[in-house]
């Protein structure tokens, strides 16, 4: 984490190459997305773009997406999974320019604060947005292998927000969720929501 807090505090060691090299990943991100479609050649042509400019990006996010990339194409087989989840991982990366300069202003994002202790027996867990953890299924699974639950966010006791949800959180599918577990921290609803972050370092 400090790493990443260090790296865009400081408009990225690198300076001015880094901002171009991040804006043109951007732009590759919203082209391969244009048509919502990903094939296996555009994969492939993100991992060798990754590799080519290594060393000339910010360390978040896009060592994440580096990683992520490289684990869908290891096995040499890319399932539909794999591909859609991938997609999810790019749409949070590249919002389109209207969904954070256009209407209403961002929102920050609702965290409980200060930042709770994570139970897990015996409390239900509910997901929005997309892991670094990994595919939804793995993040399920790691919270079920500690005792917890996966619930809906109308039975959940806590909120896992993914690290890639944005402040403008309210403009994607995941912002029903949040807005939904918002709605019920002001109707005196017991629910926690967390960052991924938090959950991570959470025993």
């Amino acid at each position: 984490m400090q790493d990443d807090e260090a790296a865009r505090g400081g408009r990225y060691a690198g300076g001015y190459m880094v901002d171009a090299a991040y804006a043109q990943l951007i732009g590759i991100c919203r082209g391969v997305l244009a048509d919502n479609r990903l094939n296996n050649d555009e994969i492939r042509a993100i991992d060798a773009w990754l590799t080519q400019h290594d060393g000339q990006l910010p360390v978040w996010p896009t060592r994440a997406l580096a990683q992520r990339v490289k684990q869908v194409i290891a096995d040499g087989e890319i399932t539909d999974d794999e591909r859609l989840d991938l997609m999810a991982f790019l749409v949070q990366l590249s919002p389109k320019p209207e969904q954070v300069t256009g209407g209403e202003a961002p929102t920050a994002l609702p965290f409980t604060n200060p930042e709770p202790d994570v139970v897990y027996s015996d409390h239900g867990f509910c997901l929005t947005g997309t892991f670094l953890f990994g595919p939804r299924r793995h993040v399920e699974d790691a919270i079920e292998d500690r005792g917890g639950t996966i619930a809906t966010v109308a039975k959940a006791d806590y909120l896992i927000i993914g690290a890639t949800v944005t402040p403008a959180w309210k403009y994607g599918t995941h912002g029903l969720k949040i807005e939904g577990a918002m709605t019920r921290r002001i109707r005196s609803r017991p629910l926690v929501i967390v960052s991924e972050e938090h959950w991570r370092r959470s025993p």
